[in-house]
């Protein structure tokens, strides 16, 4: 997970595109987890553990979600990407509007 002697928190834990908009959350999220973590484990490595272990857990499918939107709209193929994507949209739209 992490290794001894640099620990990162907000942004610079969280490498990935702006395309979620999701930085200044994941870094406020960060601070109440760390936090949290520092009053529940009286022992310092066993804090970071627990810090490190809950903040991949919420940051891995911003994450992926991020690197997906990248690849959409900067991909060699990103206008059939956001094509589908729109059609996608579009569909489950639909889909709710019948279900009311």
């Amino acid at each position: 997970m992490g290794s001894v002697g640099c620990k990162l928190l907000g942004d610079a834990a969280h490498l990935m595109s702006p395309f979620m908009g999701e930085g200044v959350n994941l870094a406020m999220l960060d601070a109440l987890e760390l936090a949290l973590s520092l009053v529940r484990h009286g022992d310092f490595e066993e804090f970071l553990r627990a810090y490190e272990q809950k903040m991949y857990e919420y940051s891995s499918p911003m994450a992926t979600m991020s690197d997906d939107s990248l690849k959409r709209f900067f991909g060699d193929d990103a206008a059939a990407r956001v094509r589908d994507w729109f059609e996608q949209m579009e569909k489950e739209h639909e889909e709710a509007q019948d279900e009311t």
